[in-house]
């Protein structure tokens, strides 16, 4: 979100504050590069669908999940998705779309719709070129994945 300019002054609330003051600092220590001409694209979606949310359930995933990479590239015959339903967001996302609009509070977790999409066009992917990197023929597990 920082490097999308969307914690920036002027803030709509303490919590998008907060995490602007945090981001300006990480960015001072690692000499972050600004993207220019990226910008958060929100008309069309609905608000389950909001940049802002992915983005939040993004960071919970990383944040709640040790050892994300080996779960995605595990020797399994299935892939099972069912960890990735107890993904939600942080309470401050319970009750936003975006900084500073209060919404009805809802638990935003990923619909099964999304797991699926995840799966396909992410963990997918990325076990067949772990696989192939090691020198392994990826192929048939990963086709039955996609299966």
């Amino acid at each position: 979100m920082g490097m999308l300019g969307m914690l920036n002054p002027p803030y709509n609330d303490f919590y998008q504050e907060t995490l602007g003051s945090t981001y300006s600092y990480l960015k001072r220590k690692h000499q972050f590069q600004i993207i220019e001409g990226l910008s958060m694209q929100y008309s069309r979606l609905r608000p389950m669908n909001f940049p802002t949310i992915r983005w939040a359930q993004l960071a919970q995933l990383y944040s709640s999940t040790q050892g994300l990479f080996s779960r995605f590239i595990q020797k399994e015959d299935q892939f099972n998705t069912a960890w990735l339903a107890a993904v939600r967001v942080s309470d401050y996302w319970k009750t936003h779309y975006v900084f500073g609009k209060s919404s009805t509070a809802r638990n935003k977790g990923l619909s099964k719709a999304f797991q699926e999409l995840l799966l396909i066009n992410t963990i997918i992917p990325l076990k067949f070129a772990y696989e192939n990197h090691r020198g392994n023929d990826p192929s048939e597990l990963v086709f039955d994945w996609a299966q």
